[in-house]
């Protein structure tokens, strides 16, 4: 597996931005898996970014495992995926993704951050953070992987950019440098729950 090793340092924040690919270990088993960011071109301002996230084979590094990212949970699987797309208005981006190192040090669980206004009405409004884990279903075959949504945060300011958002609320709060926001159930919410 010479070359599919995981870096010594991984990123604690990886912003899935685009266009471009990353090598980087997100289930935390010393093997890099693979990150596809593509744009697509429509010619204007709403030109999207797609996300094709995946998971490299232990015992073979040419064979990679899609992950499939289900937005409130896990009987979701059974409606069928979602492509995980950047979506951007002339002023701000209102939907975008970031994976976030896991307090184990090793894994990553999956951040949407979107608008709930969506697109219209142009301007700031509340954020709605979705936090995603990572999880490996049985099934026969080959492995079949999640990021399956398990928490909602709305964020405390309104905000044109959803990057700014998780910016100054989500990230902030890892740091220690402002309070967290508060999930869905009223709890403080920064890392992943016990």
């Amino acid at each position: 597996m010479a070359g599919f090793a995981a870096t010594q340092s991984q990123p604690d924040i990886v912003s899935l931005e685009g266009p471009r690919s990353l090598d980087i270990d997100i289930n935390g088993d010393g093997i890099d898996d693979f990150i596809f960011a593509n744009y697509t071109a429509r010619g204007n301002v709403h030109s999207p970014f797609s996300y094709s996230i995946n998971i490299r084979d232990r015992t073979n590094s040419e064979l990679l495992h899609s992950v499939h990212v289900f937005p409130d949970g896990y009987p979701e699987v059974l409606v069928g995926s979602r492509l995980v797309h950047r979506s951007k208005s002339p002023e701000c981006v209102w939907r975008t993704h970031f994976l976030i190192r896991e307090s184990d040090g090793e894994s990553y669980e999956l951040l949407t951050a979107e608008k709930l206004d969506g697109l219209f009405p142009p301007g700031p409004g509340p954020v709605e953070f979705t936090f995603h884990r990572l999880r490996t279903l049985d099934t026969v075959g080959p492995a079949w992987y999640i990021f399956d949504g398990y928490r909602k945060v709305k964020s405390q300011a309104q905000y044109c950019d959803v990057v700014e958002a998780a910016t100054e609320e989500v990230f902030a709060a890892r740091s220690g440098a402002r309070s967290p926001p508060a999930d869905d159930k009223g709890r403080p919410r920064v890392g992943p729950v016990d």
